[in-house]
C-alpha cells in the first residue's frame, strides 16, 4: 500500500516539478534541428521526441496506476515544452484515429430502440439544452451569452454587444507585421479574430547575451474599417501556440494614425504575469484617439525577464506572443 501511494503521489509531483525543465531541455534541440519529427542524438542516431513524454505513461502502467493518468501527465509535459502546437500537428493523425475508435466504442453501447422508446424525453432534453442558453453576437461584435428561462408564450432577453473595430469579422485587416509568418495557426490574423483561443506567435530574437536586441520588437499594423474615435483599447498579452507563459508580451507600445503614414504615440507600458488570460484596458493618450484609421501594436519584450533569464529553460527566450487586441469607440 505504501509503495502504491508513493508511486501515485510521486509521478504527478515529478511531472509538475522536474518534468517541465527536463521537457524543455529535451524539446529545444528537436525544435531547432531542422528535422520535423526527430530529436538528434550525436551525428548518426535519433529518437522521436515523444519518447520522453511517454515516460509518465509507461511509469503509470508499470506502477499499477491508471494509464489515463500517465497519458494526462504526458500531455502536461508537452504543454510545458513550448512547442505544443508543432507536436500536436505531428500526432494529429493518431489522435483522430483513436477519436474515431472511441466514438465507435460508445456507439456500440447504445441501443437505438431505447432512443426510439424515449423519443419524447430525448427531444425535450435536446430542446432544453439548445434553448436554455442563448448566444448573441454579430460581425465585429464581441459575443455575449447568458442563461434563459423558456416560458410558455416565448421569452425575450436583450443583450448589449460591444463593437470591436479591430475585429477581422467587422472589416479590419492586418496590413503589415514583423517577424515570421506562422499562419494559419499562429499568424498575425489570430490577434484580431475575436477568438482568445488563438493568437499571434512570433520569435523573441534575443541577442547572444540573452538580452533584447534590435530585432526583438515585433509590430502589427491593423487597418480599421472606418475612422474611429477610440475610447479604449484592450489587449490580452498571453502566450499562444503552445508556448509557455514567459513568451507573453511584457513591454509594449501602441501608436495610431489617420493615414497609415504619420504615427502618434498612444500608450506604452508593461504587462505582467497577472495580466495573462484576460483583456487589459488601455486608454489612449490625448491627441491620439480622434479619426483613427490605423493602429500599430508593438511587442517590445517578452515577459521572460520578469520570471527568469536567458539563455534558460523558458519559452520566452525563443518566442514572443500575444493573444488579442481590440479597439473600442465610435
Amino acid at each position: 500500500m505504501a509503495v502504491q501511494f508513493t508511486r501515485a503521489a510521486g509521478l504527478p509531483l515529478w511531472t509538475l516539478v522536474g518534468g517541465p525543465q527536463t521537457c524543455t531541455i529535451v524539446f529545444r534541440p528537436f525544435a531547432t534541428s531542422g528535422v520535423p519529427d526527430t530529436l538528434p542524438l550525436g551525428d548518426t542516431w535519433s529518437v522521436h521526441p515523444g519518447t520522453h513524454v511517454f515516460l509518465p505513461g509507461a511509469t503509470a502502467v508499470d506502477g499499477n496506476l491508471a494509464a489515463a493518468l500517465g497519458a494526462f501527465l504526458a500531455g502536461m509535459l508537452v504543454a510545458e515544452s513550448g512547442h505544443a502546437k508543432r507536436i500536436e500537428d505531428l500526432v494529429q493523425p493518431i489522435r483522430d484515429m483513436f477519436a474515431a475508435i472511441f466514438f465507435v466504442a460508445v456507439g456500440m453501447l447504445l441501443d437505438p430502440r431505447v432512443l426510439w422508446e424515449h423519443a419524447g424525453t430525448v427531444a425535450f432534453v435536446s430542446l432544453l439544452t439548445v434553448a436554455g442558453k442563448v448566444l448573441a453576437g454579430g460581425a465585429g461584435y464581441e459575443s455575449a451569452a447568458g442563461p434563459v428561462t423558456v416560458r410558455p408564450g416565448g421569452t425575450t432577453r436583450d443583450f448589449a454587444l460591444r463593437r470591436d473595430w479591430a475585429a477581422s469579422t467587422g472589416g479590419a485587416a492586418v496590413t503589415a507585421f514583423d517577424g515570421p509568418d506562422q499562419s494559419p495557426a499562429c499568424g498575425p490574423g489570430g490577434a484580431i479574430d475575436l477568438d482568445r483561443s488563438t493568437g499571434w506567435g512570433s520569435t523573441a530574437d534575443l541577442g547572444a547575451d540573452g538580452q533584447a536586441s534590435p530585432a526583438t520588437a515585433k509590430a502589427i499594423t491593423i487597418a480599421l474599417p472606418k475612422a474611429v474615435q477610440i475610447s479604449q483599447l484592450a489587449i490580452d498579452p498571453s502566450a499562444t501556440c503552445g508556448d509557455g507563459g514567459s513568451a507573453s508580451t511584457g513591454d509594449y507600445r501602441i501608436e495610431t494614425s489617420v493615414d497609415g503614414s504619420t504615427w502618434t504615440p498612444a500608450a506604452v507600458g508593461t504587462f505582467t504575469p497577472a495580466d495573462r488570460g484576460r483583456l487589459n484596458l488601455v486608454t489612449p493618450a490625448p491627441g491620439s484617439a480622434a479619426g483613427v484609421r490605423f493602429v500599430r501594436f508593438t511587442m517590445v519584450r517578452p515577459q521572460v525577464f520578469q520570471v527568469g533569464s536567458c539563455p534558460g529553460p523558458f519559452s520566452g527566450c525563443d518566442f514572443m506572443d500575444m493573444t488579442e487586441i481590440e479597439v473600442y469607440g465610435t
